[in-house]
């Protein structure tokens, strides 16, 4: 499998798998999956932060004035 260019979207896709693993490691070793999903909440924050901040830069200031 090509991984596409974005480095969003790879940098999600690997997020994403090792949260599905770390899910499925928790669920077969009984750990509390409220604990693990509290975790994995707060250890997604930065992809969410990078995301947004990455999506949503400022306009360029020479257009505005224009």
């Amino acid at each position: 499998m090509k991984l596409p260019k974005s480095k969003r979207l790879r940098f999600c896709i690997a997020v994403i798998t090792v949260n599905f693993i770390l899910g499925v490691t928790g669920m077969l070793t009984g750990a509390n999956l409220l604990m693990l999903g509290g975790f994995l909440s707060l250890s997604n924050t930065p992809l969410y932060v990078y995301v947004l901040g990455d999506s949503y830069r400022p306009s360029n200031l020479k257009d505005i004035n224009q």
